[in-house]
């Protein structure tokens, strides 16, 4: 619970830089305007730039997890499913064991065998990761527990 409420504040925190330097640039648009100062255009342009690097680094802390396709030019869809079952009797293996380095290790290999069988089908490690924000959603809405 603590690591949640650390989380939103630096979220709160976030939107409050972000709102402060909307309103400074939009502040120096305001007085461009009235005075037309093109020393007053380069201030917009400098808070501009540094409000991208800003938002930069938020992307790049928020981004942790990138899926990537491999090659599997040399593999049929029915050795890719063969594949996949074999990954998950080797998950299995490892939480029947509580092998919690192993467990992770054949979860992400899981993942792997399935993101191969969706490239043959055309679909990209790009498109998956678009759809987890679609996965989250549906996963907040869905009740849990009986």
């Amino acid at each position: 619970m603590e690591g949640e409420k650390q989380k939103m504040l630096s979220e709160r925190e976030f939107k409050e830089q972000d709102q402060a330097k909307i309103k400074d640039i939009n502040l120096l648009i305001e007085e461009f305007l009235k005075v037309k100062d093109f020393k007053i255009a380069i201030k917009i342009i400098k808070k501009y730039n540094s409000y991208i690097k800003f938002l930069k680094l938020r992307l790049k802390e928020k981004v942790t997890t990138q899926l990537v396709n491999i090659n599997l030019n040399n593999v049929t869809k029915e050795q890719q499913l063969s594949k996949i079952h074999e990954e998950d009797e080797e998950f299995l293996q490892a939480a029947k064991l509580n092998d919690y380095d192993n467990m992770i290790e054949e979860f992400w290999d899981c993942v792997q065998v399935r993101l191969g069988y969706l490239n043959m089908h055309g679909i990209r490690a790009a498109e998956v990761m678009n759809g987890y924000n679609k996965h989250l959603r549906k996963l907040k809405n869905r009740p849990r527990g009986k």
